[in-house]
């Protein structure tokens, strides 16, 4: 029951890190500046409200049921700061950005509030 309601949170856990670990050279010029940022802050925010989700239809385990939305949250932060220190350390053309980890807790926190907007979404 956990992984059929948190299925599509965790297959985009796994876009964001296929995405964060291409070379840059794998994505499309544009002429738009500063896209990046808008970016991190939508893939975050999908990602946090995709686990509250998730997290508050299984029942499989009750205190993540009962504090999904701090475990959402905090789960979506420390996986982009991961992300972000991977970059840096391990792949080439890859550099660890101070401005995406702030830009990934505020998708985040954008995640949660779309969440407190839209609460039908969870049975």
């Amino acid at each position: 029951m956990f992984f059929r309601n948190n299925l599509l949170g965790l297959l985009w856990a796994l876009v964001i890190s296929v995405l964060s670990f291409l070379p840059p050279s794998s994505f499309p010029e544009t002429k738009l500046v500063g896209l990046d940022k808008p970016v991190h802050i939508c893939m975050y925010g999908a990602l946090t409200f995709l686990l509250i989700i998730g997290f508050k239809k299984q029942f499989s385990f009750k205190k993540l049921k009962n504090n999904a939305i701090a475990l959402a949250a905090a789960f979506s932060v420390v996986y982009g700061a991961l992300i972000e220190v991977l970059q840096g350390m391990i792949f080439v053309n890859r550099s660890m950005e101070l401005a995406d980890i702030v830009a990934n807790a505020i998708g985040c926190l954008i995640g949660m509030v779309i969440f407190f907007l839209d609460r039908k979404s969870v049975v």
